[in-house]
C-alpha cells in the first residue's frame, strides 16, 4: 500500500529532485503544478455550490462500493463526532470489500473513475467535493491509510497526491476511527 502511495507522489514529482533538471524544465514543471492545482482546485471547492453535496457523493460512492457475497445488507454509517483533541469531525463507516490499489489511484485523479453502467456516478470527480468541508480528509482502507492534506507542505497539490499516514499520525486518530478501521470497515475521516 506504501508502494503505491509512493508511486503516485512520484508520478506528480513530489518527493523527486527535480534541481538536477534545467532551469527552463524546472519553470515548465512549475508552471504544470500550478495549473493543475487551479484546476483540481475549482473541481474540489467550486464545482458543487452547496457545501452538503459532499454527503450525497459519500453515499452514491457507498452504492457503487463492491461487497462480499456474504454482506446481506451494505451499510454506510455517516456521523458527527466530538474528540477532545480535535474538536468535531465527519466519519463514514462503510462495510465494502476495502479499496483497491485501482480505487486509490482513481481517488488521486481527475476524471478515472472506474465505475461502469449500472454505477450511479462516472465522471471521477465527485469525491473530491470532500474538500469542501475538510482540508484533510483521511482514507483509512485495510492496508490503505492516507490523507489529503491541502493545508501541509504539498499546498493544493495534496487535492491529487496522497500522503501515507504515519505511526504517530494513525495513533493519533480519534478512537472511533480506529475501532471501525479494526473492524475491517473502510472509514473516511473528514
Amino acid at each position: 500500500a506504501r508502494s503505491l502511495l509512493q508511486s503516485i507522489r512520484v508520478n506528480r514529482l513530489v518527493d523527486c529532485d527535480v534541481d538536477a533538471a534545467s532551469e527552463e524544465v524546472q519553470h515548465g514543471l512549475k508552471n504544470m503544478r500550478r495549473s493543475l492545482c487551479a484546476a483540481v482546485e475549482r473541481l474540489a471547492t467550486d464545482l458543487y455550490a452547496d457545501e452538503c453535496h459532499c454527503f450525497w457523493e459519500l453515499v452514491q460512492n457507498a452504492d457503487d462500493n463492491k461487497y462480499a457475497p456474504d454482506v446481506e445488507v451494505p451499510t454506510l454509517e455517516m456521523s458527527v463526532q466530538v474528540d477532545p483533541t480535535l474538536g468535531a469531525y465527519i466519519m463514514t463507516v462503510n462495510n465494502e470489500v476495502g479499496l483497491t490499489g485501482k480505487d486509490v489511484k482513481a481517488l488521486c485523479d481527475v476524471n478515472a473513475s472506474l465505475k461502469g453502467i449500472g454505477q450511479t456516478g462516472h465522471k471521477g470527480i465527485g469525491w473530491k467535493s470532500v474538500f469542501r468541508v475538510s482540508d484533510c480528509p483521511h482514507v483509512i482502507s485495510h492496508a490503505f491509510a492516507f490523507k489529503f492534506d491541502v493545508m501541509g507542505p504539498l499546498g493544493k497539490l495534496a487535492y491529487v497526491t496522497p500522503t501515507a499516514l504515519t505511526d504517530d499520525e494513525f495513533a493519533n486518530l480519534p478512537v472511533a476511527v480506529k475501532q471501525a478501521q479494526a473492524s475491517g470497515f473502510t472509514v473516511m475521516f473528514l
